[in-house]
């Protein structure tokens, strides 16, 4: 009995003591896990602003999320924040919020501004009438060293489709008006006519209709009966072309409608950033400048200035009521605008009194421009490139080396799709910071050392020389950029085409003298070689045709000696030989051309004709004695006649035969051929037969 006491007391015992060791180590655990919570959780992270339910503009602000702290400390690596911020496209027809992986993101970068600032900078200006989302990585904690707890979705959208002006544009004798409608986004007529109403004064329906006949931002739509007031009433759920958003509500807008000629607005109109802007006179009449005289007289400017006056034109309206006033116009100050009373309209009506309108001249909208889109420099020159800007403070630009066996396959992508993204036939380069100085609303010329954007891209400074893509971009607007092509080479290329092959020359940039043993090769557009040369002491290299044409047309000349290389682009670079725009005949490298005329350009039937030809050889020299044949057509184009003849010592040639009274009357055709060669002449006139009183 004492025993089992005993036995029970120590069992006892032994669960106690192994209870409060339990109890011990849980206790130093969560003390343990405590201190490293507390350890680690470190300072919190808020959004102080964002970003979010709100409609934003195409271009700027782009998304941002604002912090209520700093994200790096100093020297800390900016490319810590690559990746922290992605812009997705969210379908407004699937509930929110969309799951991440049916989303289509757009390309884009990350930038920090003022340490407390994520900004996200997409590759195209945002789409329109679109739902967006901002997603934030769940790293941010690790990469600012601080707890954040959320959100990591930011919801927004562009400006969905809207009707953005209403005007009148004209009116008629009998009342019937047409009405300008503006829209910040392209629909079709069609989609147009399906909700819009137009209404007269008493809300009765009127019918119209839409002279405007393809897909536009703007229309002009006239009634078909007369109306004295006039209502737009344009239902709701109109989608543009740009995104899915529709117009939000139905709108009613009533137009101020008058039935005499006057001046309704004048505007400044944006330029490209390095023009002058024009001003913009908008009547509700068209203008007969044709019943004006001298068009200019019935405007003034003060203070004054050289100016041209002249009518607006527009592929969505036929009429002429915006007139166009083009000068020296100065950023930044005001102009008063006259027009004189008598101006004449269409249908006969005239601006019945002189009509003034104080204008301002905006500041020029920021700009940047590359003075050319390729160019070639000398290795042993300078080589600088020319960049224009208005309007900015800085800008980044950035060299990639485009890959010599890669030039063939740039230059037909560049051709075919546009602009000259480097892509995958490039080594990238790293975006350099040039600070612009200059008065605002002026051109400011810079001067850009591409020594200086290559370095770290090329190795020495002997592989500067190659093809290289250059782009500059403004630091803040990333969609305000531009582009070109330019290749440090020694070697300039020429060549002359004819239908037996190519001539190529070789010249040196900077010595202007032919340059020898520089290897000549012709690639077609799909990267395929057709015929190698190599230069003679002329610097010329010949190669024969006809070529091989299975991959296609000879595309490109590409030039290579000690390590530098240069190209020649053949369509691009044709030059035609006279000021207009003609097409003469290839360049002849043998056999004859010969200058065929009649001695006079019109007949009767019945009457005699004459043909006479002038004959020269490839250099242009009497071709000495030989017999050629004149093949006559009529107009249907069958064979009238076929006359031999013998070309005499002096290079001519000549027929006579006479015109039946029977004959076809229209144009008839010469060729002057060789005998036996019906496929191959070398010259034609033509004549015509007409039965005339």
């Amino acid at each position: 009995m004492r025993v089992n006491w005993i036995s029970e007391f120590l069992s006892a015992r032994r669960r106690f003591i192994t209870i409060v060791s339990l109890l011990a180590v849980v206790l130093v655990v969560a003390a343990a896990t405590l201190a490293v919570g507390l350890r680690s959780k470190g300072p919190s992270l808020n959004v102080s602003s964002c970003t979010r339910g709100e409609r934003i503009s195409l271009y700027w602000p782009v998304p941002f999320i604002e912090f209520d702290r700093e994200l790096l400390t100093e020297g800390s690596d900016q490319q810590a924040v690559a990746g922290l911020l992605e812009l997705a496209i969210r379908d407004p027809d699937q509930p929110s919020p969309q799951p991440i992986a049916s989303m289509r993101k757009l390309g884009g970068e990350v930038q920090l501004y003022d340490r407390n600032t994520l900004r996200f900078f997409p590759e195209d200006p945002l789409p329109r009438a679109t739902p967006l989302v901002l997603l934030l990585s769940e790293r941010i904690s690790e990469v600012a060293g601080a707890d954040y707890q959320g959100p990591y979705r930011f919801e927004f959208h562009t400006a969905p489709f809207n009707l953005t002006g209403v005007t009148q544009k004209a009116f008629t004798r009998d009342g019937r008006v047409t009405i300008g409608l503006d829209f910040n986004d392209i629909i079709s007529p069609g989609d147009l006519g399906e909700k819009l109403t137009l209404l007269d004064g008493d809300g009765e329906e009127t019918p119209y209709d839409i002279l405007t006949t393809e897909a536009s931002t703007r229309f002009a739509v006239q009634t078909r009966r007369p109306v004295e007031d006039a209502v737009v009433l344009l239902e709701a759920g109109l989608k543009g072309a740009g995104g899915p958003l529709r117009m939000p509500e139905t709108l009613k807008r009533k137009v101020s409608l008058d039935f005499q000629l006057h001046l309704q607005s004048v505007t400044s109109a944006a330029s490209d950033g390095f023009a002058s802007p024009d001003v913009h006179l908008f009547f509700n009449q068209s203008i007969a400048n044709e019943e004006a005289g001298r068009f200019k007289d019935w405007f003034s400017i003060e203070p004054p200035i050289e100016f041209a006056a002249s009518l607006y034109s527009s592929y969505w309206y036929r009429g002429t009521s915006r007139v166009v006033l083009s000068g020296p116009f100065k950023a930044g100050k005001n102009y008063k605008v006259t027009v004189l009373k008598g101006l004449p309209g269409k249908e006969g009506y005239l601006l019945n009194k002189t009509a003034s309108r104080e204008v301002y001249i905006p500041g020029l909208r920021p700009a940047l421009a590359f003075d050319r889109a390729a160019g070639f420099l000398s290795p042993r020159g300078h080589r600088k490139l020319q960049l224009s800007t208005t309007n900015l403070v800085k800008v980044r630009v950035a060299a990639q080396r485009v890959h010599a066996n890669n030039l063939v396959l740039y230059l037909s992508h560049l051709r075919h799709y546009g602009g000259h993204r480097g892509g995958i036939f490039t080594r990238k380069g790293e975006w350099k910071e040039f600070s612009i100085d200059g008065p605002d609303n002026e051109i400011v010329k810079s001067s850009i050392d591409l020594e200086q954007l290559v370095d770290g891209v090329a190795g020495d400074s002997s592989e500067v020389e190659g093809v290289w893509y250059v782009e500059a971009e403004n630091k803040t607007d990333r969609w305000l950029d531009d582009d070109l092509i330019v290749t440090v080479t020694d070697i300039a290329l020429s060549a002359m085409a004819s239908e037996d092959g190519l001539l190529v020359w070789a010249t040196s940039i900077s010595g202007g003298k032919p340059l020898v043993g520089v290897d000549i090769s012709l690639w077609t557009r799909n990267n395929q070689r057709l015929v190698s040369a190599r230069t003679d002491e002329e610097g010329l290299a010949r190669m024969n045709g006809p070529f091989d044409d299975r991959d296609g047309e000879p595309f490109v000349v590409l030039g290579e000696q000690a390590g530098s290389l240069s190209y020649l682009e053949l369509e691009e670079h044709r030059v035609p030989l006279v000021d207009f725009p003609v097409q003469g005949r290839p360049y002849l490298a043998q056999g004859y051309d010969g200058f065929v005329y009649t001695d006079r350009g019109v007949y009767r039937p019945g009457d005699s004709v004459r043909v006479e030809a002038i004959v020269r050889d490839s250099w242009i020299e009497e071709p000495g004695q030989f017999p050629v044949q004149f093949e006559i057509l009529r107009p249907d184009r069958k064979r009238f006649k076929l006359l031999g003849s013998m070309v005499d010592e002096f290079g001519s040639a000549g027929v006579s035969f006479k015109v039946p009274e029977s004959s076809q009357t229209g144009i008839y055709r010469v060729a002057l051929r060789l005998p036996g060669e019906e496929k191959k002449e070398f010259g034609t006139a033509s004549f015509q037969v007409e039965d005339f009183v």
